[in-house]
């Protein structure tokens, strides 16, 4: 990979040709490269982890790849890093939706949802979220804003790092950041404009300046 390009990690797992044409289409198509192997991310700028499918599944598939999940793990720590839907869950310890260990870089268990009368599950549609307004990655949002949602299992709501907040059935972190990390369980390339005032406060207010290119980048 050439150095300042966008490596999106690709678990072999669901749809993310979604994630790819907004990273594309913001960032320029020769600055996104999907890659599956750790070699690729060293000399990745920035690295981002979506999820689409099953905790087990990508557990399963990430370690099957010889120092994947020691390299996810580094890039996470040191260099700006986006982790989307599962990919956020995979950061937590472990999951109940399955076996195998997360990778631990966040304390906790992430959960099923409730069973509540009336209430779907999976969570699939635009929930109001809860913001951290003292943090730079909520700078231009507005104090309630709705994300798209498509999950049945969800992080813990308490603890160290956690900007934003939602309910379904239950309280569940929206997102986490520490240092140059992101982790969102909403999609923010399904967001609409929530998303758009959120990539626009990324690339503008978010240590590390999400600078790949040599110039601010919308990197949401």
């Amino acid at each position: 990979m050439t150095a300042g390009r966008i490596a999106v990690v690709d678990v072999g797992l669901g749809n993310i040709h979604s994630l790819l044409a907004c990273l594309r289409r913001l960032a320029g198509a020769a600055q996104v490269e999907l890659v599956a192997d750790a070699a690729a991310l060293a000399d990745a700028a920035c690295v981002v982890l979506p999820g689409d499918g099953a905790f087990s599944a990508c557990v399963a598939e990430i370690d099957a790849r010889p120092g994947l999940r020691e390299a996810l793990a580094d890039a996470a720590q040191s260099k700006p890093f986006l982790a989307i839907c599962v990919g956020l869950q995979l950061l937590y310890e472990g999951s109940e939706e399955g076996a195998g260990a997360g990778l631990g870089l966040l304390p906790g268990t992430v959960r099923r949802f409730p069973a509540r009368p009336g209430a779907k599950i999976p969570l699939m549609g635009w929930l109001d979220v809860e913001l951290d307004a003292e943090h730079p990655c909520c700078a231009g949002l507005r104090p309630a804003e709705r994300f798209y949602f498509l999950h049945s299992y969800h992080a813990p709501a308490d603890g160290d790092g956690i900007v934003m907040r939602a309910e379904h059935t239950a309280p569940f972190a929206a997102a986490v950041a520490r240092g140059q990390l992101l982790a969102t369980q909403f999609h923010p390339e399904k967001s609409a404009r929530a998303g758009v005032r959120l990539r626009r406060t990324g690339s503008k207010r978010w240590p590390g300046a999400w600078r790949p290119c040599g110039k601010p980048v919308d990197f949401l």
